[in-house]
């Protein structure tokens, strides 16, 4: 099992990616990735031109609330199913177009669980 990452090392990481202008969230691995956001929404730290649509998925997978900053350009049905699948309270971050009976059912499901 992986050490999830401390508070000094988030807070490291982020210090780095927000210094560096040509920060590539590829240089991550996946697992590394998904502590990072993960961790208390930590995608609202990352410039909002790095935050590509796999990026923002990861986030949302990790933590729904992180929803609330994803682009809008990157919101699709299928990034908000993840979300509210990850936490049913994301749906109050979901556009309008993409709230169907399904992902209604799938944050029911989730507050169940």
């Amino acid at each position: 099992m992986t050490e999830v990452l401390s508070q000094k090392e988030i807070d490291q990481l982020l210090d780095v990616i927000n210094a560096d202008d040509k920060f590539q969230p590829s240089a991550l691995s996946q697992e590394e990735l998904r502590e990072l956001l993960g961790y208390n929404n930590a995608l609202r730290f990352i410039p909002e031109k790095h935050r590509t649509a796999k990026l923002c998925l990861e986030a949302v997978k990790s933590n729904g609330y992180a929803l609330q900053y994803v682009p809008e350009k990157h919101k699709t049905a299928e990034l908000c199913l993840a979300a509210v699948k990850s936490n049913g309270n994301a749906l109050q971050y979901v556009p309008e177009e993409y709230k169907t009976a399904e992902l209604y059912l799938e944050a029911v499901k989730t507050k169940v669980r």
